[in-house]
């Protein structure tokens, strides 16, 4: 991360695109996982079972709720310098 210091429109930029990374590589994970998981089954039936498991579990953890919120946050950020830069005009 940069030394300069951030408005908070470009922390929350920056957080939220964090945010997408980390899911990315959870899911990469997640994929590994099934994988691995699938090719230790005994049966096939156990293969579909884990892969259901992992996938529901996998999905649930990655918090996507957080994700929206910060969204939500950036939006009203923006509106804020949006509305800060209108004030400034006059």
């Amino acid at each position: 991360m940069s030394t300069e210091q951030l408005s908070y429109t470009e922390f929350q930029e920056q957080y939220t695109r964090e945010r997408i990374a980390s899911i990315a590589a959870r899911l990469r994970r997640m994929a590994d996982d099934i994988e691995r998981e699938a090719a230790e089954a005994l049966t096939l039936d156990s293969a579909v079972s884990m892969t259901i498991h992992t996938v529901q579990w996998g999905v649930a953890n990655l918090s996507l709720n957080i994700l929206v919120d910060n969204l939500g946050r950036y939006h009203h950020a923006v509106r804020s310098d949006e509305k800060k830069g209108r004030a400034d005009e006059h």
